[in-house]
C-alpha cells in the first residue's frame, strides 16, 4: 500500500511535537526509582523516616566479598584478600575496603588519635589513672611486649599504653568473623572482604561502574580455583534492576512479534503498522514529558505502569483501521465512529481523574501521565491518521467470518441471569476470602531467597545493621539529639547482656556529645597527680617514667582541647557512617538520630513490650522497618481502593447523563463491573492475593470494558453490528496478546499487571457480547 499525504498540516505538526518532545525529555528528564513512588503527601514522620534510611543508610553502601577455595588453604585465601584489598583501596569511589587487617584497624583515622580520651568510653572508669589501676595495665603491657608487634603498633603502645585508643577501634569495629592469617575469614572458611562506596546503595549506574570495577580487580588478581563471591544491598538493587530489564526486553519482543504477527495477519499490511505506532509514540513521549514538567521528575514505577496503561491507545486506531477495511476504505469512516471513540475516552478518563487527586505520588503522576497520553493518542487517530489515502488498502476477509460471527453472538438472552447470578456468588467469595489483600512489601521483590539470605548471614557475622528495627531519637540541636542517644546506651547494654540483640551502632560511639567529653575531660588527672601515679605503678618495674612522655603530653594536651563535633569530621572516613546516622528533618526542623541493631533475636517486638524492657522515660521509639513498609503499602492500597471506586461512581454518573436513556445503562456498566468482579474473584482462586498494582491495572480493565461495550451496543442500534463486533474482537486479541505475554514474567510486579490485564480483557469481551448486545428488541440508543 502506498499512502498518499492529504492534509500535510497535521502530519508535519504531528513529527514537529514529536521533535520537540524528544528534545526536551533528552536535556530534562529526571528518572528515579526510589520508595518516594509509595510514599504520601500526608505520610507520617516514621515513613518518610523509612524512606531517608532506605535510601541514605550507610548499610546500603556495603559490597561483601567471599573468597573459597575447595582446599580451604587459609594461607593462600589470605594472601589472595590482602592482594585484592590493596587493588580495591585504589578506587576514590569506594570509601572503605576492609578485610580485618591490623594495619587498616589501626590506623583507622589518624584525625581522632589525639581525641581518644574524650572520645572513648574507657575514660569514664573513674579510677582508670589510678596508681593500682596503671600497675595492672603495665603488667599488662610487659607481657604484650614480649610478643611480635608491628612498628605501628609500638608507636601506639608509646602513646597510649593504657590501650585507650585500641579499646575504641575494637569497640567500633566488632564483629564475629575470625581473624586467620591476619584477615577476615567466616565459618565456612571464606575470606571476607567488605567494601563501602560512596554513591547510595540505590544509585544503579554509579553501582554499576563500582561492580564491574570489582569483577576486573577479581579477574586480573584471583587465579582459577578460588572462587570470588559478591553480594550486598548495592548489588541486589543492581541485579534487581538488570533482572526486571532483561525480562521487560524479552517479553516486549515476544509481545512485539505476536502482536505484530496477528495484526499482520488482519490488516495484510506492514504499513498499517507503522502507522498504528504513530498515537502510542506520541502518548509515551507526551506522558512522559508532561509528568515531568509539572513535578520536576518521573518515578520508574510511573512510567513503565503508565505506558502499560496507555496500552489501551492502541484500541483508538485498530477500531478505525477495523471500520476502515469494513467501510468501503472511507478515511471519513472517523467520523462516524468519532462518539463512540469519545464516549470510551471520556469515560476512561473519568476513572483515571479520580486518581491524580490522591496523595501518593505515584498515583498523581499514573494519572497525569495516563490521562495526557490518552487524549494525545486520541488525537492522532481522529486528526493525523485520516490524513492518509487508504484506497489501495488490500483485504481480505476470513473464509469462516460467517461463522466466527454466529459462534460469537450466539449467547442465549437467559444466560445474563445466569451471569448475574455468579457475579452475586463471586462478591460473597471475595468478601469471605481470608487473604484478600497482599500487605508484605518483600513478597513483591523480584529478589531471590538466596541472594537475600547470603546478604543477611554476612550481615550478621559482620554484627552490620539487619535493615529491619532501629531505635529513633529525636531533639531539637545536634547536641540535644546526641546527648539523648547516649541516655540509652545503658538500656542497650542491658539487651546485649540479656542477648536479645548482639549490637548496636550509634552515632556516640563514634563521636559523643560535647557534653560528655567535657565530663571525660573532668575526669582526666592533672599533672602533679598523674605523675605521683606513675611513679607508684612503674615502681618496681623494668619501665622508666622517661619512656611515656608522649602519654604524659598528650593526656595534658586532652585537657586542653576543644571537643569534636560531627562536623568536623567532614573529610573523614567516619563522615559516611555519622552522616547516615544523624539526619536533620527539614520538615519539622529537628535532628533524628538512628541506632542500628544487629543480632536482633525473633521475640525482639514482643520484648520490647515487657515492663522490664520498657523504653518509657527515655524519649525513643523502636522502629520496624519491615512493619512500617507493610503499613504504608496498606495505606497505598487503602487509598487506591477508594480512588478505584471513586473513578468507577463518576463513570456511572457520567454515563447516567450521557445517555438518552437509561435502560441503556446495564448494557454499558454491567460488563466492566462483572469483568472486575470475575477478574478479582479468579485470582483470589488461583491463590493470588492483591496487591495495589492488581488495583491500578483494574482500572485499565474498566477503560476497556467500557470501550467494547460501546462499540457493541451501539453498533445494534444502527446495523453495524458485525464491523463492530469485528473491531472489538481485534482491539480485545490485541490487548490480551500483550498483557498475556507479560504474566509469564517471573517477576511479581509484572506478573500481577499481565495476569490482572488479560484475564480482565477477555473476561470484558465475554460479558460485552452477553450485555451489551440487544436480547428481544431491548430499547436503548447511545
Amino acid at each position: 500500500m502506498q499512502l498518499q499525504i492529504s492534509n500535510k498540516q497535521f502530519i508535519s505538526s504531528y513529527f514537529m511535537l514529536l521533535i520537540l518532545l524528544v528534545i526536551y525529555l533528552l536535556s530534562s528528564l529526571h528518572i528515579v526509582s526510589d520508595m518516594s513512588f509509595f510514599l504520601s503527601r500526608n505520610a507520617s514522620d516514621e515513613n518518610r523516616i523509612i524512606q531517608q534510611y532506605l535510601q541514605d543508610s550507610d548499610a546500603n553502601r556495603l559490597l561483601f566479598i567471599r573468597l573459597e577455595e575447595a582446599s580451604k588453604n587459609t594461607q593462600k585465601l589470605a594472601a589472595l584478600s590482602k592482594q585484592l584489598t590493596d587493588a580495591l583501596q585504589q578506587n576514590e569511589q569506594f570509601t572503605a575496603v576492609s578485610n580485618g587487617q591490623k594495619s587498616i584497624k589501626y590506623s583507622f583515622d589518624s584525625q581522632l588519635f589525639p581525641y581518644r580520651y574524650l572520645i572513648s568510653s574507657q575514660t569514664d572508669n573513674v579510677d582508670l589513672f589510678s596508681a593500682a589501676a596503671l600497675k595492672d595495665k603495665f603488667i599488662l603491657l610487659l607481657q604484650r611486649l614480649q610478643m611480635m608487634l608491628s612498628p605501628e603498633e609500638q608507636n601506639i603502645i608509646a602513646q597510649s599504653p593504657l590501650n585507650v585508643w585500641l579499646n575504641y577501634m575494637q569497640s567500633i569495629n566488632s564483629s564475629h568473623l575470625k581473624i586467620t592469617q591476619g584477615v577476615w575469614f567466616n565459618e565456612q572458611d571464606q575470606a571476607v572482604l567488605l567494601i563501602k562506596t560512596k554513591a547510595a546503595g540505590f544509585a544503579i549506574e554509579q553501582q554499576k561502574d563500582n561492580v564491574q570495577f570489582i569483577y576486573e580487580q577479581i579477574k586480573q588478581l584471583i587465579p582459577a580455583g578460588v572462587s570470588a563471591n559478591l553480594s550486598g544491598a548495592a548489588l541486589i538493587a543492581l541485579t534487581n534492576s538488570e533482572h526486571i530489564a532483561y525480562q521487560i526486553k524479552v517479553i516486549s519482543l515476544l509481545a512485539s512479534l505476536l502482536l505484530g504477527g496477528f495484526l499482520l495477519f488482519v490488516f495484510r499490511s506492514f504499513t498499517l503498522l507503522l502507522l498504528l505506532s504513530l498515537p502510542l509514540l506520541l502518548a509515551i513521549l507526551l506522558g512522559t514529558s508532561v509528568v515531568n514538567f509539572f513535578y520536576g521528575y518521573i518515578h520508574g514505577i510511573s512510567l513503565a505502569f503508565g505506558i502499560t496503561l496507555i496500552g489501551i491507545a492502541v484500541d483508538y486506531p485498530l477500531h478505525y483501521f477495523s471500520y476502515l477495511k469494513e467501510a468501503g476504505k472511507n478515511k471519513d469512516i472517523i467520523l462516524q465512529i468519532w462518539p463512540k471513540l469519545k464516549l470510551g475516552l471520556l469515560t476512561t478518563l473519568m476513572g483515571l481523574s479520580a486518581i491524580t487527586f490522591s496523595s501518593f505520588s505515584g498515583l498523581n503522576q499514573l494519572g497525569v501521565f495516563a490521562i495526557s497520553g490518552l487524549i494525545s493518542a486520541f488525537l492522532v487517530t481522529r486528526y493525523v491518521l485520516p490524513c492518509f489515502n487508504y484506497h489501495s488498502l488490500e483485504y481480505k476477509k476470513p473464509a469462516n467470518r460467517k461463522t466466527s460471527y454466529k459462534i460469537l453472538t450466539s449467547f442465549p438472552c437467559s444466560i445474563r441471569y445466569i451471569v448475574l447470578l455468579l457475579m452475586v456468588i463471586a462478591c460473597v467469595y471475595i468478601a469471605t476470602h481470608q487473604d484478600l489483600w497482599e500487605n508484605d512489601l518483600a513478597r513483591l521483590s523480584p529478589v531471590s531467597k538466596e541472594l537475600k539470605h547470603q546478604d543477611f548471614k554476612l550481615r550478621k557475622s559482620l554484627n552490620l545493621p539487619e535493615l529491619r528495627y532501629l531505635f529513633l531519637v529525636s531533639a531539637q540541636s545536634k547536641q540535644k539529639v546526641m546527648e539523648k542517644t547516649e541516655a540509652v546506651k545503658p538500656f542497650l547494654e542491658k539487651l546485649i547482656d540479656a542477648g536479645h540483640i548482639s549490637y548496636y551502632d550509634s552515632v556516640t560511639k563514634y563521636i559523643p556529645s560535647i557534653k560528655k567529653q567535657r565530663e571525660r575531660q573532668y575526669k582526666l588527672p592533672d599533672k602533679p597527680l598523674l605523675m605521683k601515679n606513675l611513679n607508684n605503678a612503674l615502681a618496681d618495674t623494668p619501665f622508666s617514667i622517661t619512656a611515656f612522655q608522649a602519654f604524659i603530653t598528650a593526656l595534658q594536651k586532652s585537657k586542653q582541647l576543644k571537643p569534636i563535633t560531627p562536623g568536623d569530621l567532614q573529610d573523614s572516613f567516619l563522615s559516611a557512617k555519622i552522616n547516615s546516622m544523624l539526619i536533620f528533618d527539614s520538615t519539622r526542623k529537628q535532628w533524628n538520630s538512628f541506632i542500628f541493631l544487629s543480632g536482633v533475636q525473633d521475640d525482639f517486638q514482643t520484648l520490647l513490650d515487657n515492663s522490664t524492657y520498657k523504653l518509657a522515660g527515655m524519649d525513643v521509639q523502636l522502629i520496624d522497618i519491615k512493619q512500617q513498609s507493610n503499613n504504608l503499602i496498606k495505606s497505598y492500597r487503602i487509598e487506591s481502593i477508594q480512588w478505584f471506586i471513586w473513578g468507577c461512581l463518576f463513570i456511572i454518573v457520567f454515563l447516567l447523563f450521557y445517555v438518552k436513556k437509561i435502560s441503556a445503562l446495564p448494557a454499558l456498566l454491567l460488563p466492566f463491573s462483572g469483568s472486575v468482579i470475575f477478574t478479582i474473584s479468579l485470582l483470589l482462586f488461583f491463590g493470588y492475593s492483591l496487591s495495589v498494582f492488581h488495583l491500578v491495572t483494574l482500572l485499565l480493565v474498566v477503560g476497556l470494558a467500557i470501550d467494547y461495550s460501546i462499540f457493541i451496543y451501539s453498533s445494534e442500534q444502527n446495523g453495524q453490528n458485525s464491523t463492530a463486533l469485528f473491531s472489538v474482537a481485534v482491539c480485545t486479541l490485541s490487548s490480551f496478546i500483550m498483557f498475556f505475554s507479560l504474566s509469564l514474567s517471573s517477576l511479581p510486579v509484572l506478573k500481577a499487571i499481565g495476569l490482572t490485564a488479560s484475564l480482565g480483557i477477555a473476561l470484558a469481551f465475554i460479558l460485552s457480547l452477553i450485555f451489551s448486545r440487544t436480547c428481544k428488541n431491548m430499547p436503548g440508543e447511545l
